[in-house]
Parts: C-alpha cells; sequence; structure tokens
C-alpha cells in the first residue's frame, strides 16, 4: 500500500472509493473492496 508523504496528511475517505488511515505512526492510504458479499 502507497505510505503519505508530504506536509499535509489526512485521515478519512475521499470521493468514496480512497481510505487514508494512519497506522502504527504512519499515514496510509488504501482503495475500498471491489465487490461486497451481497453482490458476490
Amino acid at each position: 500500500m502507497p505510505k503519505q508523504v508530504g506536509p499535509i496528511r489526512g485521515i478519512g475517505t475521499i470521493d468514496g472509493n480512497l481510505n487514508f488511515y494512519r497506522s502504527e505512526g504512519e499515514y496510509w492510504v488504501r482503495t475500498k473492496p471491489g465487490v461486497d458479499t451481497d453482490r458476490f
């Protein structure tokens, strides 16, 4: 997963697909899973 770098770091969701979060003191970005269990 990509790590956030730079002076501005965020936590939350953007555009419904990107999740910005903090784990073990570092800031990370991940996408939401593609298919939920109801659609599968």
